[in-house]
């Protein structure tokens, strides 16, 4: 959870940001294979739906 006490400058983001071209990153977010795991296929009742789980 150190994670959380990271304290970054204002250029910091901006480095970062830079440090990957845009154009550098492609693809998907996941494999082909496990799409069909991703939260567009689920079929998760409404939160006020009165169906029992």
């Amino acid at each position: 959870m150190e994670a959380l006490t990271v304290k970054l400058s204002e250029k910091d983001p901006r480095e970062i940001s830079e440090a990957v071209p845009i154009g550098d990153v492609a693809g998907g977010r996941y494999y082909n294979g496990l799409d069909h795991f991703s939260w567009k296929y689920a079929n998760t009742p409404p939160k006020d739906s009165k169906i029992s789980t």
